[in-house]
């Protein structure tokens, strides 16, 4: 039996957070549940007021759940990029693709073995921008007109 989650499901992460907030204000941290690859549900976030901002989105000083700014830098989503591919566990299940037990739209793992070398750049290299902003065919035919 699969459990279904919130009437109107999001992705982790995707909370609208206003980009002008007074220094030192706090926001709601939504709770949010998901349903894992193996029916098990995961909670996100407290219901308390702890959303503080950070580098490149908003962390919850009470439950440590974080969410991504709308427009972070180039290098901030290259770094957390990297760093979650450290930890990168793909598959496919019942027609479904998941990251490390959370569904995600789409392939599971778009980026082509060939450039796996980039992963220990610490700058973003050049595919990276293209990488982020194109669907996988669009990304596909820079890589061919680029020669990556």
């Amino acid at each position: 039996m699969k459990l279904n989650p919130m009437p109107t499901p999001k992705k982790i992460g995707t909370q609208k957070v206003p980009s002008s907030v007074m220094p030192g204000q706090r926001l709601l941290c939504e709770v949010r549940v998901i349903a894992l690859e193996n029916g098990e549900t995961v909670k996100r976030g407290c219901g308390q007021i702890g959303l503080m901002p950070g580098e490149v989105g908003w962390s919850c000083f009470y439950c440590g759940n974080y969410i991504f700014r709308t427009a972070p830098s180039l290098y901030d989503l290259w770094f957390h990029f990297k760093l979650g591919r450290e930890y990168w566990r793909a598959m496919s299940l019942g027609g479904e693709n998941f990251i490390n037990g959370v569904p995600v739209a789409g392939l599971p793992d778009s980026l082509p073995r060939r450039l796996w070398a980039d992963l220990t750049e610490t700058q973003p290299p050049k595919w990276f921008k293209y990488f982020i902003t194109y669907d996988e065919q669009q990304f596909e035919q820079y890589l061919e007109t680029a020669s990556l």
